[in-house]
C-alpha cells in the first residue's frame, strides 16, 4: 500500500465511528465473516468513503451523529442520516453493505497479515482468499481514491 492509500485509510479511521474501529461481538463477528464479499461492492465503497471522508470533515455533527455502540446501531445511524443516503447513493452503495463492505475487508487485510495459526473470528477463509486474491486491486483502488492533499488542507 502506497504513502497515498495509508493516508486514506489512517484518516478515514479517524473519521469513521468508533463502532467501526471497536471489538466486534459474538453476533457481529459472525455477520462480517458470513459477509459476501465481491470487487463490485469494494470498488462502489471505496468511491464512496472518499465522497464520506469529506462529508464528515466537512460537517463534524454528522460524524457525532454516527457514532454506534455496534456494527447494527452503526448500520442503523447510517440508513438514519439523510445526508449519509445522498453521499452513497450515487455510487450505487446502501449503508448496510457499505458498513459490512469496509469492516469485511478491514477484518480480511488484518488476518491476512497474521500468522495463519491465530484465527480472526470475523474474517472468514473465503474473506482472507479473496483479499489476497484481490490485494493488488484493492490497494490501486485505495490509491486512487486517497485524496490529492494541498498545502494547507
Amino acid at each position: 500500500m502506497g504513502p497515498r492509500a495509508s493516508l486514506l485509510v489512517l484518516s478515514l479511521l479517524a473519521v469513521l465511528p468508533q463502532a467501526a474501529l471497536a471489538q466486534l461481538s459474538e453476533e457481529d463477528s459472525k455477520a462480517v465473516a458470513s459477509y459476501p464479499l465481491s470487487m463490485e461492492k469494494v470498488e462502489k465503497a471505496m468511491k464512496a468513503s472518499i465522497a464520506l471522508q469529506r462529508l464528515l470533515r466537512n460537517e463534524p455533527s454528522v460524524a457525532h451523529d454516527l457514532e454506534a455502540r455496534d456494527l447494527g446501531d452503526q448500520v442503523h445511524r447510517f440508513e438514519g442520516s439523510s445526508k449519509v443516503q445522498d453521499t452513497l447513493k450515487p455510487f450505487g452503495i446502501g449503508a448496510r453493505d457499505f458498513c459490512y463492505t469496509m469492516k469485511a475487508l478491514a477484518m480480511a487485510r488484518m488476518a491476512a497479515m497474521m500468522p495463519p495459526t491465530l484465527p480472526h473470528p470475523a474474517a472468514s477463509g473465503d474473506h482472507i482468499k479473496f483479499y489476497r486474491e484481490h490485494k493488488e486491486e484493492i490497494e490501486k483502488l485505495e490509491e486512487d481514491a486517497a485524496e490529492p492533499r494541498t498545502p494547507g488542507s
